[in-house]
This record gives structure tokens, sequence and C-alpha cells, in this order.
């Protein structure tokens, strides 16, 4: 009886997941919505939206079994990338991400969550290729992008 109780009290503790946690969907998920470039990241310096000379925004959203990726300058529609499934990652620092595989192009999305457990950020990478030898340096921070989606 006493095997049972502990074995019990194990998977009870196993399946208490914090939020952003795990290999399953839960991150995918949380990042839903519309998020705006913020800066963009190099080895050799940090350019500001505001020096891009336009706006860049993200949207992601469901759609059945299918997830889309679209990108947005100037509130125009520029590109549109649908996705499946993606496995959740935790790197030894930390780091929460997750992996987006569009067909022949990858993009590396790392999670920002604040201190009320909220999903404040998105940091991304370029797309990749899916060759092992293409540099991954830039990273694109976005944050939330609050109103509604009017334009």
């Amino acid at each position: 009886m006493k095997r049972v109780v502990s074995f019990l009290f194990c998977l009870v503790l196993i399946s208490c997941e914090k939020p952003y946690y795990g290999r399953n969907a839960p991150l995918v998920v949380t990042s839903f919505g519309v998020w705006k470039l913020e800066k963009i990241l190099s080895p050799s310096r940090i350019t500001l939206a505001d020096e891009l000379g336009y706006e860049q925004l993200v949207q992601i959203e469901p759609n059945g079994s299918t997830n889309y990726f679209h990108v947005f300058k100037d509130k125009k529609l520029e590109n549109t990338y649908s996705f499946g499934r993606t496995s959740n990652e935790i790197d030894k620092k930390g780091k929460i991400y997750f992996e987006v595989n569009m067909g022949i192009k990858l993009v590396k999305i790392e999670i920002i969550p604040g201190q009320d457990g909220s999903l404040t950020g998105l940091v991304m990478s370029d797309f990749l290729y899916n060759t092992p030898a293409q540099a991954d340096t830039l990273r694109f921070h976005y944050s939330r992008f609050d109103p509604s989606r009017t334009w």
C-alpha cells in the first residue's frame, strides 16, 4: 500500500508543470497573437525598430491542426508561412525556446516570461535554411502588440 501511495504522489508531482516548461505545445499556444519588432541584434551592432524606416509585425495564429506565421511590413502582409507541431526545449542556462519548421525554412523562437508568468516578449532568429553550416547570428526582439488588428 505504501508503494502505491508513493507512486501516486510521484505522479502528482510530475504532472505539476510550470506554465512554459515541457516538450509539448503550450509554448506555441502562448505565442499566438501579434508581435511588434523592437530591435535587431547582430554581433556587430544593435538596430532599433525606429531606425529601420518601417514597422514590422509578426502574427502567429492557429487554424485547425496548422498554425500560421504572418510577417507584415508597414501593416501590409509580406509573407505567410504554415507550420504544424513543434517541440519545446530548455537549454542548460534555463532559456526556453522552440523551433518552427516551415518547409525548407526554420525559425528558432525564445520566449521571455514575465514575473507573473505571462509572456512578455519573443526573441527570434532569422529564417534559417535547414543546413547546419548557416550562421545563426541575428536576433529579432519582439514585444506583444496589444491593439487588435484593424488594418
